[in-house]
């Protein structure tokens, strides 16, 4: 909103206001700083900032360089509190005065003129493409095809895994960089691990958003370290913010497929396997075997893979529970090392209920 004032200072700048001069609707008209909340705080360079609601006043204050007070002015940003409430937002012209301080004194007041007329950002399509993660790959990409259609710059967008969230498993990140926080083409990142939301912060234009937003992926810890995943839907969706509001949200589907690998007994809250899913059961002895406990439900799919381990030859009758469940759906496509159970000539039986699916050493007819 300042970004087009210059500040000329022989010496360090001491001061200096935002202010919503003529037009000032008290009560609605606010200025911030981009990606920031609440009305005060402290920037990064050290300066603190102020917003004034009595006189509709920015104030920054600290001794620093024009060209920092210069890069803190171009954060300044105009909200307006109707625009995310029922009330309506009051159009029309704010006139916006900036003035600067240093030992010498207090700058002549430079204005320009702020339309309010709100136009939020439009993102399109509304469904964007879906994604599947299989864990051949550390990350897949979440955000695809989206377009953002913005007058003005952008001040923050937010990628959210909104509903299947799988705390301590699930997380978001920017493609190629670490950790939960970082930077990506001058806009600031972090994920929040308790909402499972990934949030972009900074004023850049749509396109650096979009590009940004192409470069969010989705991870699994469990996966990662070679557990069990929690295989299901999971929806996301996505948001960006400029000055007149927030966006329409849109939103895509993932697909968290994983290869389930049990050798003993595991918890999921519920699995959802579509034709490429794999579940691998190892069985070592009549008691140390894959068996995975289901929460939730469980829609069977993909193929069902039985690895005997240690020379482990079961005898004829001896059964093993390998799934349980409280409402199990579908059947596996597909089965491999289910014949010549314990090189005698046995295979193992599939039982399956609603609750469980059990294998059975059968001998061969």
């Amino acid at each position: 909103m300042a970004q087009n004032f210059a500040i000329a200072s022989t010496g360090q700048v001491t001061a200096a206001t935002v202010q919503l001069a003529a037009g000032y609707k008290q009560g609605e008209d606010l200025l911030a700083i981009a990606g920031k909340t609440g009305t005060s705080g402290t920037l990064s360079d050290g300066l603190s900032w102020q917003f004034q609601a009595s006189t509709g006043t920015l104030i920054l204050s600290g001794a620093a360089t024009a060209a920092e007070y210069q890069q803190d002015l171009a954060q300044v940003v105009y909200e307006n509190a109707n625009a995310t409430s029922a009330s309506p937002v009051t159009n029309g012209t704010r006139q916006v005065a900036v003035e600067a301080t240093n030992a010498a004194g207090t700058s002549t007041a430079a204005t320009e003129n702020l339309e309010v007329d709100p136009n939020p950002p439009v993102l399109t399509p509304s469904s964007l493409s879906s994604s599947s993660f299989t864990g051949s790959s550390a990350t897949v990409a979440v955000v695809s095809n989206l377009a953002i259609a913005s007058t003005v710059s952008l001040t923050s967008a937010s990628v959210a895994i909104a509903t299947g969230y799988q705390t301590g498993e699930d997380y978001l990140t920017i493609s190629g960089q670490t950790g939960t926080s970082g930077t990506a083409s001058g806009l600031s990142w972090a994920f929040n691990a308790t909402t499972g939301a990934l949030s972009l912060s900074g004023v850049a234009s749509a396109a650096t958003y979009q590009t940004v937003l192409n470069e969010v992926v989705y991870g699994n810890s469990k996966s990662a370290g070679g557990n069990p995943t929690d295989n299901g839907s999971r929806q996301i969706s996505v948001a960006v913010t400029n000055p007149d509001g927030q966006s329409n949200v849109a939103t895509a589907a993932l697909n968290v497929e994983t290869k389930i690998v049990a050798g003993a007994a595991v918890s999921l809250n519920t699995l959802s396997n579509d034709s490429n899913g794999v579940v691998e059961i190892d069985i070592s002895s009549a008691t140390n075997y894959g068996q995975i406990n289901l929460t939730g439900t469980g829609a069977l799919n993909g193929q069902l893979q039985v690895v005997l381990k240690g020379g482990y030859a079961p005898a004829i009758g001896a059964t093993f529970t390998i799934f349980t469940g409280s409402g199990l759906s579908g059947n596996f496509a597909s089965a491999a090392g289910l014949f010549g159970a314990g090189g005698n000539g046995a295979y193992f039986k599939i039982t399956q209920t609603a609750t469980s699916v059990t294998l059975t050493v059968t001998a061969v007819p």
